[in-house]
């Protein structure tokens, strides 16, 4: 393991202290990132900043930009130099990748800005060298998939962990990551629980988070993450969905009641869902306790699952981001006629 501060040495490349720790971020996990994600990191609004943020990697060739559009740009970090600073010149971060895959990454750098202070494994030599470095796991316990050679002379090559998402380390447990990017089903989240079937089950404890643009899946997926672990959450018939679908479907009810302008379409869903669900006297007595969230309600939400700390947790997370529609992109040159990028990194999102 090395001491090494990239930021610093990114620094050197013409970007201030907070540009250059928002440029190890994106580098390091999605090599995508929107104006309103850099706005964010540095607590600012709409502004000259990110314009001049984007002008330097433009001028210094360490970034492209792709047109969505409306003036939303998407913007790509490239420079094999500053992969290179951090020990990851072959990343695929800096290959450019199809609209999917860009919103994926959108994504994952949205979760990660708000826990950029935690032990976050990015790469796939850092989850191997974390997970062989505890007790009792093995290279065979990873989540592999085997590639063959495009030639017959060529050797297969075994890679981990194919699917890039981030993993949190916490003190006391894993937290593991799965982004539905607006799926139909959870066939793929199926194939993703029996890969990681050794790993998860050899661990002491673990969360998984399951993220998504709109909660359609969550019931389904929470149904198959209970059947995974072969023990359901649910004994006695109050929380067929399991405990964060009830949990949705009272903030779902909250933001109905208040009539508040936060209510979305997805909310319309758990919310009818859960009407037919939720009719118990148990369940009146968590609304009687307090508000989703608060003290006095996890504990009788505990009560009610009937579990006293659960070891391998599921939960969902709903990312109400805005992303660029993507299938409209632009075509042609990203800049304009005087050089500058079209629109402006003020106006994108």
């Amino acid at each position: 393991m090395t001491n090494f501060d990239p930021i610093p040495a990114i620094e050197q490349l013409g970007y201030t202290p907070r540009e250059a720790a928002f440029v190890y971020l994106v580098a390091r996990n999605s090599g995508y990132f929107l104006a309103r994600q850099f706005n964010w990191f540095l607590r600012r609004k709409k502004g000259a900043l990110s314009q001049g943020f984007v002008d330097k990697l433009r001028e210094r060739d360490h970034a492209s930009v792709i047109d969505y559009g409306q003036t939303r740009f998407v913007y790509h970090l490239k420079s094999k130099s500053i992969y290179r600073l951090l020990g990851i010149e072959n990343s695929q971060n800096r290959r450019i990748k199809g609209d999917h895959e860009i919103r994926l990454r959108l994504m994952i750098l949205d979760y990660l800005m708000e826990r950029i202070d935690a032990r976050i494994l990015s790469t796939e030599v850092e989850k191997v060298e974390f997970f062989l470095s505890q007790d009792g796991l093995a290279t065979k316990d990873l989540p592999g998939t085997v590639f063959q050679p495009s030639s017959r002379a060529g050797e297969p090559t075994a890679r981990y962990f194919i699917e890039r998402y981030p993993i949190i380390v916490h003190n006391d447990h894993i937290e593991f990551t799965y982004f539905d990017e607006g799926e139909f089903t959870t066939k793929s989240f199926v194939r993703y629980l029996n890969r990681y079937r050794m790993l998860m089950t050899k661990l002491p404890a673990f969360k998984l988070i399951y993220l998504a643009l709109n909660a359609s899946n969550f019931a389904s997926a929470g149904r198959e993450f209970q059947r995974f672990c072969g023990q359901p959450e649910d004994n006695n018939g109050l929380l067929p969905y399991g405990a964060e679908h009830l949990e949705r479907f009272l903030q779902a009810q909250q933001l109905w009641d208040t009539n508040s302008a936060d209510f979305r379409p997805e909310h319309l869903a758990v919310l009818r869902e859960g009407e037919r669900i939720y009719t118990h006297p148990e369940h009146k007595q968590l609304l009687d306790v307090g508000p989703a969230g608060s003290a006095s309600f996890t504990q009788k939400l505990a009560e009610l699952r009937g579990l006293s700390g659960g070891k391998r947790l599921f939960m969902t997370s709903l990312l109400e981001h805005q992303y660029p529609i993507f299938g409209y992109k632009n075509r042609g040159s990203w800049e304009g006629n005087d050089g500058s990028v079209l629109g402006s990194a003020v106006g994108s999102i």
